[in-house]
């Protein structure tokens, strides 16, 4: 097996650290890159500085069309991702938006999506993840992702994936 399959490490992890001159993991169920605010206005090697000029131009006429989107559903993964460890119900993160129940609920069904589904894509992933990377038992995904039990996490599972945690674990090895 290939080193960068052992280790989470993409074949292009050289080119990672030429541009962002550090090393950059992907062994997390959720990644981001965390550069010093000093690194950002760093040139790149090779950079065309006329290019970056119509790049960021570009950014800019296309950012405002990007931030009310798709923000509420971002916001309302990443809230249910920091809240993985403690239960959140619809009321507390319409609350959370400033919004009432029903206008959170009719933005989200706006956006083809509900809170539920969003909270099984994010319990989802985090299963996969501590599955794969981490070997959790059901009872300890079915605790940590807010189950009552351990047969309530598989059928969960098996409907998000098509098949039980074992049979998933075993595809797996």
């Amino acid at each position: 097996m290939p080193a960068h399959q052992i280790h989470n490490i993409p074949p292009a992890d050289h080119q990672y650290r030429e541009y962002f001159g550090q090393h950059i993991r992907f062994d997390r169920w959720q990644s981001g890159i965390l550069i010093a605010a000093a690194d950002l206005y760093r040139p790149f090697a090779q950079g065309d500085p006329q290019l970056f000029r119509r790049c960021a131009a570009r950014c800019r006429q296309l950012l405002p069309n990007c931030r009310g989107r798709h923000s509420l559903l971002m916001q309302t993964r990443r809230l249910l991702y920091r809240h993985l460890h403690e239960p959140l119900h619809l009321d507390r993160a319409a609350a959370h938006f400033g919004i009432s129940t029903t206008t959170f609920k009719r933005r989200l069904r706006q956006e083809d999506s509900s809170f539920q589904y969003l909270q099984d894509q994010v319990r989802r992933v985090a299963a996969l993840f501590l599955l794969r990377h981490e070997g959790w038992k059901n009872h300890q995904l079915a605790d940590y992702l807010h189950f009552t039990d351990a047969n309530n996490f598989r059928r969960a599972f098996k409907r998000w994936t098509g098949t039980l945690p074992s049979q998933w674990r075993e595809l797996q090895d």
